[in-house]
């Protein structure tokens, strides 16, 4: 029974990276799975075959805290043990053979062989390691039964590649071996007429100052012996930083510093690329540059990454990292006058701005009601236009005129700006004076028809004027209404007038000739505290209009409407 553990994410059979499940092996429960050890092993060999020695130690480190059954706790600590040595021994060969390499290039031969003399030591005791390690994991794999597991399991394939892996750590320490041997063969001859020609060759190369300057002097990589350059590393580093945020189409700052830990610079170039697609080339070294971003970028959070390849010992890194892409916004500020007649031209103008100065160019489309007109910018982001107004009964009173910009520069986006015009319409406004001469005289043909027929005549009248309706059958402006209403319909009025009074007092707001009952009330709406005014306002319509008979109730809801409009009036009036 074996703690299922987690570590690093590692190649198995070169598919997907297969994790295991739980990561703090102190805390999980035991489980039926001693198999699973096989992929803690390959992930520590992995990171040998990829010379991360101290990552593939800790790795077995910490399957010292899995739970096991006792007859494979032994086995796995003995296992254990060998790997930590192994790796050991890998990363200590190759610091010694890179420190050798870096004397011998120096032409310091004596100094470096007492170096290449441990290296054959270590490399010697190493391989005898991988032995006994091939049968140790021979052994566990019986014991856990790992071989009886379906093909596809994951501990089966694991220990499968662990076996595969295993002679690689021999075939490396075999290298470092025969590179050691090797550099030895070169130091056991004549050290000084060597040293010299060494130290001659790499002074005619540039890579060593002339004599008597006093400079230190500087490796010469290409005076190695094959075998000790062949495996002798340099790792790589690099940083990308990117500053944010970039506009398509234009330059942006991004900083990139690579640094190799070798005594002689190489000659590769660091690769930048913007989601995968090349961007630009740079040597090597610490600098910053301004570079182009290209105009069709889409705005949003893209992927740099700096890659720099392996070449011969040198090897290869890559960074990455984030640029967030946005576009300018753009403002448009509308001049237009106050008022305007419909039907009529109105004359629109403006400018249209963005952080980096006027949209020349640009395409500006402006609207108002149902009339449209576009226009290009000039270089200073100025435009004008005309607007031809149309005759509609509807289009009359505040108006709003939007005007939407499309850039051409691909670092500015779309805009929109925004104002309010007065439309007065000449036809409604024409209408309301007929109808408004019409009806006094349609009253009075009435009241004489009245007095023909010996009627009594009605009551004196104050009269009290509404605001005129333009779409009705009959205005309320020039309509009487007794000061003690008879009929149901009279009282409905009665009481929209004195609510209209105290609405008028609060709201400043007059009614013009050219409004309706319904187009005053949105109007002031915004302004009052309740919807008693408008539903008011729908009653005195249907009181005034419709020949339809009221119910009997109704009146006393329109009082009550009144009641609270003039109520609420007062209380904002304190």
């Amino acid at each position: 029974m074996l703690l299922s553990l987690q570590p690093a994410p590692v190649l198995i059979a070169q598919r997907a990276t297969v994790p295991a499940r739980h990561e703090n092996p102190t805390t999980a429960a035991e489980e039926a799975e001693a198999p699973a050890v096989f992929e803690w092993y390959l992930a520590s060999l992995t990171r040998f075959r990829a010379r991360r020695f101290a990552e593939g130690r800790r790795i077995v480190v910490r399957l010292r805290d899995a739970h096991l059954p006792p007859e494979i706790a032994s086995l796995v600590g003995d296992i254990n043990i060998l790997l930590i040595k192994e790796g050991s021994i890998l990363e200590a060969s190759e610091e010694w053979l890179r420190a050798a390499a870096g004397l011998i290039a120096s032409a310091r031969l004596g100094v470096a062989g007492p170096l290449l003399a441990q290296v054959e030591r270590y490399t010697r005791r190493g391989a005898v390691l991988v032995d006994d390690l091939i049968g140790e994991f021979q052994d566990l794999g019986r014991r856990s039964r790992v071989e009886a597991l379906p093909p596809e399991a994951a501990a089966r394939k694991a220990y499968e590649a662990v076996l595969r892996l295993l002679p690689e750590p021999k075939a490396m320490l075999a290298q470092y071996q025969r590179a050691a041997l090797e550099a030895r063969r070169l130091t056991a001859s004549d050290v000084r007429a060597i040293a010299m020609a060494v130290r001659a060759a790499a002074v005619a190369a540039g890579l060593l100052p002339q004599p008597g300057v006093g400079l230190p002097p500087q490796p010469a990589p290409g005076l190695l012996p094959p075998e000790l350059a062949e495996v002798i590393t340099y790792p790589t580093h690099i940083r990308l930083d990117a500053f944010s945020p970039a506009y398509p189409g234009r330059r942006f700052s991004v900083r990139i510093t690579v640094t190799e830990e070798a005594p002689v610079p190489s000659r590769r170039s660091v690769l930048l690329l913007l989601d995968d697609r090349p961007l630009a080339a740079f040597s090597l070294g610490s600098t910053t540059h301004q570079l182009l971003l290209p105009p069709r970028t889409a705005p949003g959070v893209h992927r740099l990454s700096a890659t720099v390849p392996r070449q011969g010992p040198y090897l290869a890194a890559a960074a990455q990292s984030s640029l967030r892409v946005i576009q300018a916004a753009s403002n448009v500020r509308l001049v237009l006058p106050r008022v305007t007649l419909a039907p009529g031209r109105l004359h629109v103008s403006g400018r249209a701005t963005s952080r980096f100065g006027p949209l020349a160019n640009a395409l500006v489309e402006v609207r108002t009601g149902p009339a449209a007109g576009v226009a290009r910018t000039s270089p200073a982001g100025e435009f004008t236009l005309t607007l031809r107004l149309p005759a509609a009964l509807d289009f009359v009173g505040p108006e709003a005129v939007t005007a939407r910009t499309f850039p051409e520069e691909p670092w500015n986006a779309a805009g929109d700006g925004r104002a309010s015009i007065f439309v007065v319409n000449l036809i409604n406004a024409t209408l309301a004076g007929l109808m408004a001469l019409a009806l006094p005289l349609a009253g009075l043909t009435y009241r004489r028809t009245q007095r023909t027929a010996q009627e009594p005549l009605p009551a004196p009248v104050i009269p009290v004027k509404l605001p005129g309706l333009l779409r009705a059958p009959a205005p309320i402006s020039d309509t009487v209404v007794q000061r003690q209403p008879r009929t149901a319909r009279e009282e409905i009025i009665a009481a929209y007038l004195e609510a209209l009074a105290a609405v008028r007092r609060q709201t400043g707001v007059e009614p013009l000739p050219a409004m309706t009952v319904r187009e005053y009330a949105a109007r002031v709406r915004p302004r009052l505290p309740t919807e008693a005014f408008a539903r008011l306002t729908g009653m005195v319509e249907v009181a005034f209009y419709s020949a339809r008979v009221l119910e009997p109730e109704t009146p006393a809801l329109a009082r009550d409407l009144s009641g609270q409009v003039r109520r609420e009036v007062g209380r904002a009036l304190r």
